[in-house]
């Protein structure tokens, strides 16, 4: 009965400890905010490019948060093709993102075929300086808004084409940025 008393004594004594020294509050989340971008393009030419103008706003997660959000960065950025894409299309690409109508970085994939990016992502490896160029358009953020346009270029096109003569690329360039939130 001696040893039972100790045993629960020690675990209360424990708990009482534990409880009243690891609650400290919370008072920020990271959060990560993809965004996502989607580009259709077509044509005959061997060089194919669309621009998309979008803002941090357009996003749900980004626009829920909004108002809490005290610092953002960037964190990764990938590739996918998409849906309706003509088949055996092939190129060297190239990805822009403008803030402002000031460049903030192209990132150049190379030649690549877009079928092999349908189902695992194409991961952009950005440099220090182009990740830095645009965390300071984030770090300077007007209303917790800013809005960019993207840029998808698609030069030396090869592959087959469409009932119109067309070479169809339907693409998406997610961004993906870590967020602080401020927690109430």
């Amino acid at each position: 009965m001696k040893n039972i008393l100790k045993k629960l004594s020690f675990i209360l004594v424990i708990s009482s400890f534990m409880l009243f020294t690891s609650c400290d509050e919370l008072s920020e989340l990271t959060l990560n905010v993809p965004l996502p971008i989607e580009f259709s393009t077509s044509g005959s030419n061997t060089s194919l490019s669309e621009n998309e103008y979008f803002c941090l706003s357009q996003y749900e997660e980004w626009r829920d948060n909004q108002d809490d959000i005290e610092s953002a960065k960037f964190l990764t950025a990938s590739y996918w093709t998409l849906d309706g894409t003509t088949p055996n299309l092939r190129g060297d690409v190239s990805f822009s993102l403008y803030s402002g109508g000031v460049l903030l970085f192209t990132y150049n994939f190379g030649t690549i075929t877009a079928a092999d990016y349908e189902t695992d992502p194409y991961e952009l490896m950005l440099t220090e300086s182009q990740i830095q160029a645009f965390d300071n358009v984030l770090s300077n953020l007007f209303d917790n808004d800013a809005c960019f346009t993207g840029t998808l270029t698609v030069n030396n096109v090869t592959g087959d084409t469409d009932i119109s003569g067309n070479r169809v690329l339907n693409g998406k360039v997610e961004l993906v940025l870590e967020t602080e939130v401020k927690v109430d």
